[in-house]
């Protein structure tokens, strides 16, 4: 059963993972202890907190969805920056493959991201930076160990 993007494009910070559940239907896997609540589909990506919330959503080109904040994909950046003239640029690893990412919080709770590839928006993202998300087991263990004996 194919992903049903309609369902998923409302996905915010703050809903509870049953919400995510039941967009995803079938599709739905539950994130192994080590990807420390991140979760990718196609297009579409979440992280989910230690309480069972969404504490980031993104969507990624060529995702349809109705404007968020009145972004929307596929906008030139000139509008974004009309619209957001504090936005401020973010340093990113994906800058060295052509893409800009911005940010501007929107509250104390929410936190409206932006990834401009060729002056078109092409990510967009909400995120909580208050969430507080789970670790992976053995995270901080001595990283020259390498091999596990019984």
């Amino acid at each position: 059963m194919p992903i049903d993007n309609a369902r998923l494009a409302p996905m915010q910070p703050g809903l509870s993972v049953e919400e995510l559940k039941a967009a995803l239907g079938k599709s739905w896997k539950e994130p192994s202890l080590q990807a420390e609540g991140h979760l990718h589909i196609d297009e579409f990506g979440t992280r989910i907190t230690a309480d069972g919330r969404l504490g980031e959503v993104h969507f990624r080109a060529p995702f349809e969805l109705p404007p968020i904040h009145g972004v929307r994909m596929g906008m030139p950046a000139e509008e974004l920056h009309r619209l957001y003239p504090g936005v401020e640029r973010i340093s990113d690893e994906r800058e060295k493959y052509g893409w800009t990412m911005l940010k501007t919080n929107l509250s104390d709770t929410l936190t409206l991201g932006v990834g401009i590839r060729e002056d078109v928006i092409r990510i967009i993202s909400l995120t909580d930076p208050t969430a507080v998300y789970p670790e992976r087991p053995y995270k901080y263990a001595d990283p020259s160990l390498t091999e596990a004996y019984d």
